[in-house]
């Protein structure tokens, strides 16, 4: 998303989730997201990916 997905000039960071797990295999349909302590930055992330997610899926 880093690259290709701005919501107005903003964007968010996942991680493929597979890299965090000893297991082969596991975490593959999965990303990691980090904890935000900030909860009006926590509100506008959720919001990027939920548009990240339609544009993506469109």
């Amino acid at each position: 998303m880093l690259e290709s997905f701005q919501l107005d000039k903003e964007t968010i960071m996942v991680a493929p989730a597979a890299g965090f797990y000893s297991t082969p295999g596991v975490g593959k349909n999965q990303i990691r997201i980090a904890y935000v302590l900030e909860k009006e930055s926590l509100i506008k992330a959720v919001q990027i990916l939920a548009e990240a997610l339609k544009a993506y899926n469109a």
